[in-house]
């Protein structure tokens, strides 16, 4: 329990789930079949799925590398600074803002150094084919898993011996069902304001509550580094504005620099790994969005281009984008890092102080 401010209390509620890269693409190719779970033809048929999958990260090599460098390029290309900066950071536009840079760059250059060393390069001539191969499964139950904490997965083997008596609810929807049972039995007046927070794959949760539950007392929607994309956001917050307006809810959207978005380098790999954070790596390797709304909403770039798409919604919205100084967010997993950064004289504002959504004023 905390302090939001110096009259409201914070009772904060946590929601994790096993998310990781490898071990999601194994449980993939071995249990994962088609929307049904703990398949017997995945498992006898998992050795020919692996073998498939080092065949093509062979004979897709020349186009994942090609396709890799023009990421790169893409990253550094004139058009994408223009649209972060010139069209996203205007005042024309009064739900889009941006922290301003006054010259800074702390972005560490230890990691530039990894990246263009022969370690880094001769790493990313194995690696890049083989996460071209494996990283749609892999991601594929990723999101399985993000939607299994709402729904359970459907399981043709129990559903047969309970005589389908399964509901198929997950976990997270049975607290988020008792939360509002609880709430509702309140005097309106009486009821919590809930500011429910997600960043990167969480958002894809929050947007699974904000569908299943719409009529919680929700006072602020707080998105970092969006993994989920534009049109099941803008899915999720139509459902929660479509039974009665909400004139003191607010939606925040958070996104890194668009540099630093295109050129993270992830050291603990010794740049052996393409650049770009997830969010680049689902956009441009891991999905085919089939239009532009079906990016990821938390990519500058990304928000920006939907600034139409977010004009028919019946919210107060805000988007910011923040810098390149010590005291922000400089990767996608830094977003919930608050505590002071080694040589950095600023300190870091705590991700649920709402002074962390918004884009302080200028003196």
């Amino acid at each position: 329990m905390g302090r939001l401010n110096n009259s409201e209390l914070l009772y904060p509620l946590f929601v994790t789930w096993p998310s990781g890269g490898i071990q999601s693409y194994i449980y993939q190719r071995v249990n994962y079949n088609q929307g049904d779970y703990d398949s017997n033809f995945k498992r006898w048929a998992s050795p020919l799925y692996f073998l498939t999958d080092a065949v093509e990260s062979v004979v897709r090599a020349p186009v994942a590398w090609a396709e890799s460098i023009s990421w790169f390029q893409l990253g550094q290309d004139n058009d994408v600074k223009t649209i972060g900066d010139e069209i996203g950071c205007v005042k024309s536009r009064p739900a889009y803002s941006c922290v301003t840079l006054r010259g800074r760059d702390d972005r560490p250059n230890s990691d530039e150094i990894w990246y263009w060393s022969p370690v880094g390069i001769v790493g990313r001539v194995v690696t890049i084919p083989v996460i071209d191969a494996i990283g749609q499964p892999a991601w594929g139950a990723m999101l399985s898993r993000t939607h299994i904490v709402m729904r359970k997965p459907f399981n043709a083997h129990a559903l047969a011996q309970t005589q389908g008596s399964l509901d198929g609810k997950g976990d997270l929807w049975y607290l988020f069902n008792a939360i509002s049972e609880v709430i509702n039995e309140l005097p309106e007046d009486e009821r919590p304001a809930i500011t429910i927070i997600g960043h990167s794959m969480g958002v894809i949760v929050v947007n699974q509550i904000l569908r299943n539950f719409p009529d919680l007392p929700y006072r602020n929607i707080v998105f970092m580094g969006g993994a989920t994309s534009i049109r099941d956001t803008l899915i999720a917050l139509g459902r929660v504005t479509a039974e009665k307006p909400r004139p003191n809810l607010r939606f925040y959207n958070l996104s890194l620099h668009q540099v630093a978005e295109a050129n993270e380098v992830d050291a603990d790999f010794f740049g052996t790994l393409s650049k770009g954070t997830l969010l680049e790596w689902v956009d441009r390797m891991f999905t085919t969005p089939a239009t532009f709304a079906d990016r990821t909403v938390g990519k500058w770039i990304n928000a920006v281009m939907a600034h139409g798409d977010f004009l028919d919604s019946r919210l107060q919205m805000s988007f910011k984008r923040f810098g390149l100084s010590c005291a922000e967010p400089l990767k996608h997993g830094e977003f919930d890092e608050y505590e002071p950064r080694p040589r950095c004289a600023e300190l870091r504002t705590p991700y649920w102080h709402p002074s962390f959504w918004v884009v302080p004023e200028g003196p």
